[in-house]
């Protein structure tokens, strides 16, 4: 966002996401322990720009894709973040990748291949903020990236586990 470049949709995605968790424009879900926006926006905004869609669509896909990451989230009972996963990333993988497949119009097949496809990629771990690390921004970037890229793959025919 700012910059005027124009990249693969993944790239945008995590450049952008990297950017909304460095500069902490981030929202706050108890219950989950979760960060929902910082990965789903950044993929609602890059796929409605290059597919051209409305706000409307923007709007979907950001709610669809945060709920998914507040319910997967509250299901942990919080317990994901005190073993060591930061459910910002491992959650943000999730709503990221529904938010894709909601924006490129997936069907249900899909959509359940894009959680397989998704869950395959799940990362993050609680140690972001040791020892001076950096990688605290991937956290959102890599759930970002890896949304769009799963939802292209199922839209492509590639299978998950359901």
């Amino acid at each position: 966002m700012g910059s005027g470049r124009k990249v693969a949709a993944p790239n945008a995605a995590f450049a952008n996401a990297i950017q909304c968790y460095g500069f902490d424009f981030v929202d706050d879900h108890n219950e989950s322990n979760a960060h929902p926006s910082p990965a789903t926006v950044p993929v609602s905004l890059t796929l409605c720009e290059s597919l051209g869609l409305s706000g409307k669509d923007l709007i979907s896909a950001i709610a669809l894709g945060n709920e998914l990451v507040c319910r997967l989230g509250t299901a942990f009972l919080g317990k994901m973040y005190y073993q060591g996963f930061h459910p910002t990333s491992t959650c943000g993988t999730m709503g990221a990748s529904v938010s894709a497949g909601k924006l490129m119009k997936l069907d249900r097949r899909e959509l359940v291949y894009v959680q397989g496809i998704a869950g395959s990629m799940v990362s993050g771990l609680m140690a972001w903020n040791s020892e001076g690390s950096y990688t605290k921004r991937l956290q959102a970037g890599h759930p970002a990236m890896c949304g769009i890229i799963a939802a292209r793959m199922a839209q492509k025919g590639f299978n998950g586990p359901s």
